[in-house]
């Protein structure tokens, strides 16, 4: 059964962005605005540039960004390439053998790597180190391999400053990390452009000094990275108590005007039943007045009573109104629908769009359909959105519905909302035939018919069966037996939905046959057909007259918010006036 319209709960503007992907270099561009403050930190915290360095023209010092620093870098281990290439035919062979000999000596440099885990390493260089205790060969290649995560590392430390752009923590930790970087590329790049034979020497004679300014500065940047790791996990729980204090803030805030919400809402409420109470007062009064004229010209005029009918000799059979029950077999719509409406009545329909509804109880033809003591019949059409299947009238009609449920058993209801019962493959109960057979139901439930149902006017097999023609000669019969005392209100919402081509036939045939049995003359309750639509309907309202038709484009904006306790009570007032 369809109920209400597909709508996501958030839309695209209220989700949470999943968190980037680290980017490559591009990233990096982000740090542009750091670079220069960075760079003059370097210079006064390593204000010694190695002279090897200056000589051969390898300075980072000069540089106005990231992409020249990394080039100086490149440039440098191109050319330790090339120069360990140019040794191999002489001296690679003996360079090997000679380091091989050193190598188990030189295990002892492990001792001055910490047994720690570096599972960010912020260049990866610190394996520089650990495979040196093998073999002193291999720290040429892990250096070249040393900067290669340099880019992702990097795309992750950007990420901080993504999320923290304006915090002044963050920021100066992420300087003190490019410092500790710039440090340690300029140590590599003194590694690249040393001689092959110098650094075999210092391999073997001062294993305790091995590639010491590497290891520091690798040391100094796990240092800096952890220290920038902690102020961005302090700003976000700065971040984390600040928002939740505003959180509390707000909550604190739409507590109290919830509340006051729902009061408005309980007198608002309050108003619009006693609204609809005047106007059902009124009928009962004018009806009351009415029966009183008919009974006195009864009596002035009766005619002799006619002679008492011959018994027959047969007993005519009965059926109860369970039986007739179990044979529609359909579950209680009216009420699964507008408990429904009831739950959604605030967030599925605007407030505007309630108060336009609310001021149908101020129209004249409104009024004059509830008050009049004879049945009547009206067909409204709103200026609402059609693609919503519960409108402002929706609502409306359910007020009005309440407030006939308080004069029971003497006024009866009946209710469909068509816009709940349109889609056949999701619902086995739409259309006319759904309609007719829910209003039987309705009447069968809300008046005691006792055992005052002949077989005769019955066909099982077809009730059974679904026959439409059937089932409203039926409901014709069932209204006939409802004494003069009783007020039956029929209400239809949304009809506008049934004059599609599937539901056309069927809904026109108990269109008419509701409106035929509220103004037959031989119908001794009073029936009042109301007639709901969000929009102008094209066939439906071929059967009413033009001074039955109300439209709420004549309608003026209303200067009120929406109040369904005010047409509570107006309605209410309707009803009193009509008693009276």
């Amino acid at each position: 059964m369809e109920t209400w319209e597909t709508e996501s709960p958030l839309s695209a503007h209220d989700v949470m962005p999943p968190r980037p992907l680290a980017e490559p270099v591009a990233a990096l561009r982000c740090w542009d605005s750091l670079f220069t403050r960075a760079m003059e930190s370097f210079k006064v915290k390593h204000a010694d540039e190695p002279e090897s360095i200056v000589k051969l023209k390898y300075s980072i010092r000069d540089k106005k960004d990231w992409t020249g620093v990394f080039e100086q870098l490149e440039t440098a281990k191109k050319q330790y390439c090339k120069e360990d290439q140019g040794f191999k035919p002489v001296f690679r062979k003996v360079y090997r053998k000679f380091a091989e000999h050193v190598a188990q000596p030189l295990l002892g440099v492990s001792k001055f790597v910490p047994d720690v885990d570096y599972v960010t390493p912020v260049l990866g260089a610190v394996q520089v180190l650990l495979e040196a205790a093998k073999k002193a060969a291999t720290v040429r290649e892990v250096i070249l391999r040393g900067f290669d995560d340099i880019e992702m590392t990097f795309s992750q430390i950007e990420l901080f400053t993504q999320i923290y752009p304006g915090d002044e923590n963050v920021t100066r930790a992420s300087v003190d990390l490019i410092v500790a970087t710039f440090h340690a590329i300029e140590s590599v790049i003194s590694f690249f452009i040393k001689s092959i034979w110098r650094r075999a020497t210092s391999a073997t004679l001062k294993k305790q000094d091995y590639q010491k300014p590497i290891l520091d500065s690798l040391q100094d940047i796990k240092s800096q990275s952890e220290s920038l790791i902690r102020e961005a996990d302090n700003s976000e729980k700065y971040e984390m108590s600040r928002a939740m204090r505003t959180i509390m803030i707000a909550t604190t805030s739409w507590k109290s005007a919830i509340q006051q919400i729902r009061q408005d809402q309980i007198i608002i409420r309050q108003e619009l039943k006693n609204g609809f109470k005047k106007l059902l007062d009124e009928f009962e009064a004018n009806q009351t007045a009415q029966n009183e004229h008919l009974r006195i010209l009864a009596s002035t005029s009766r005619s002799p009573s006619p002679a008492p009918p011959v018994e027959s000799g047969t007993t005519e059979q009965h059926i109860t109104p369970q039986e007739l029950l179990e044979w529609i077999n359909i579950p209680d719509l009216a009420s699964q629908d507008l408990e429904q409406i009831e739950e959604k009545r605030r967030t599925r329909v605007p407030a505007q769009e309630r108060a336009r509804a609310e001021q149908l109880i101020q129209v004249s033809p409104i009024q004059e359909w509830l008050r009049s003591p004879r049945s009547s019949q009206l067909l409204v059409h709103g200026n609402y959105d059609m693609k919503r299947y519960i409108s402002g009238l929706s609502l409306f009609c359910t007020t009005l519905i309440q407030s006939v449920a308080e004069r029971a058993p003497r006024f009866l209801h009946l209710t469909f909302f068509c816009g709940l019962h349109t889609d056949s493959i999701t619902d086995r109960h739409t259309g006319g035939l759904a309609l007719i057979q829910s209003f039987i139901c309705q009447l069968l439930c809300q008046f005691d018919f006792s055992r005052k149902l002949p077989t005769s006017m019955i066909v099982k097999e077809m009730v059974q069966k679904g026959d439409i023609h059937e089932l409203c000669g039926l409901f014709k019969q069932l209204v006939n037996l409802l004494p003069n005392s009783v007020v039956l209100v029929c209400l239809i919402d949304g009809i506008l939905y049934y004059e599609r081509e599937e539901f056309l036939e069927d809904m026109g045939h108990v269109l008419v046959t509701i409106l035929r049995i509220s103004s037959e003359q031989s119908t001794k309750a009073t029936v009042k057909v109301l007639i709901t639509s969000p929009t102008r309907t094209t066939e439906a309202r071929k059967p009413f007259r033009d001074d039955l038709i109300v439209s709420m484009d004549a309608l003026a904006l209303p200067g009120m918010v929406a109040s369904k306790g005010r047409l509570e009570r107006q309605l209410k007032e309707g009803q009193d006036d009509l008693l009276d």
